[in-house]
């Protein structure tokens, strides 16, 4: 947990108090401890918010069994009656200095009594006067379903030629030139990944075996096929994956599977994407007990796409594919081919 992001929140609290503009990442806007004083400033000095992509608006928060039974038997937390948890010990300081600075501001909720996660204020976002989201497929994030469950109003842009029109864009032609530079790798080194739920997080879990069998079929893809170098590759896996079966000889070539907003890779033109992209099962549970069903292809689409978008096809290039599971091609080629 990113307690680095609470230990600068007070600065820029106080430069926000000055009315001053202030750019920051993602992560640290998402974890700002924003209790309501610091929300009535915003709202008082009429900010407005520019995201470069959408954020994170709810997320997983992992802490083991025994610290979570540790927390709630030395009465260092509770959770009230609307799910979220209060922290009971204002004097705590230690390692969960992060959980402690969630729970004071309200941003965490204990669900089906067990499992932590992290869930934006609603009220935080609708202090600013507006905000604008840069972003490609927002009907494929969180951040829209957040909106949605929260009625909260948007208007859906694009620009063209220096333009901005409202609306949806039509893709046909951008669609044509993605398929035209992505090199879609189609043959039997995608025979690990015929299975529906194959290379999801749970089958990485449980069949350790073939988790080297397809880092082979990676190493293979990219040195024989692509003829790579490690400096012209991009690939990627969960991250426990990625430290448990890393692919030889192209350590420095991993990226994230939910990297975005960054050109640090923008030379890269061999890909492999070794993962089959599904929603933690409690928060599309929370969603649905708020009446709220995810698409969980079109997010996964959407994870895809800003991915291979980090790679040299954001300069008109041509760049190669290996996409082992074949869910996650059928997504992607059915995307592609709807003109």
């Amino acid at each position: 947990m990113p307690d680095a992001a609470y230990s600068k929140s007070s600065s820029l609290a106080q430069l926000l108090r000055e009315g001053e503009n202030v750019a920051i990442s993602h992560q640290l806007f998402a974890r700002m401890e924003i209790g309501d004083g610091l929300k009535e400033t915003i709202d008082e000095l009429g900010y407005v918010l520019i995201l470069d992509e959408e954020i994170e608006v709810i997320e997983p928060i992992q802490v083991s069994n025994a610290d979570k039974d540790m927390l709630f038997s030395t009465n260092r937390i509770a959770v009230r009656e609307d799910g979220y948890v209060q922290w009971l010990d204002d004097s705590y300081s230690g390692k969960f200095g992060a959980v402690k600075a969630m729970a004071r501001s309200h941003t965490l909720l204990y669900y089906h009594n067990s499992f932590f996660m992290w869930l934006i204020r609603p009220d935080i976002l609708a202090a600013f006067d507006n905000i604008t989201v840069m972003t490609f497929l927002f009907g494929g994030s969180f951040m829209k379903y957040y909106f949605d469950l929260h009625k909260v109003e948007y208007e859906i842009c694009y620009v063209e030629d220096c333009v901005l029109h409202q609306g949806k864009q039509n893709l046909t032609e951008a669609k044509q030139t993605i398929k035209s530079l992505l090199h879609i790798y189609e043959g039997k080194l995608n025979t690990i990944g015929d299975k529906t739920t194959a290379l999801s997080s749970t089958w990485y879990s449980s069949n350790r075996g073939k988790i080297k069998a397809l880092t082979n079929n990676c190493e293979n893809y990219l040195n024989h096929i692509c003829h790579s170098s490690s400096d012209d590759a991009l690939w990627t896996t969960f991250s426990e994956a990625q430290k448990r079966y890393p692919v030889h000889g192209y350590s420095k070539a991993f990226a994230s599977c939910n990297l975005r907003a960054t050109n640090a890779y923008a030379s890269r033109h061999n890909l492999a994407y070794l993962i089959n992209v599904y929603q933690n099962p409690f928060i599309v549970g929370w969603f649905y007990d708020q009446g709220i069903s995810l698409d969980s292809d079109a997010i996964a689409l959407s994870q895809l796409l800003q991915w291979i978008w980090r790679s040299a096809i954001r300069n008109g290039e041509e760049v190669n594919l290996y996409l082992p599971s074949k869910r996650m091609r059928d997504i992607l080629n059915a995307w592609l081919c709807n003109l």
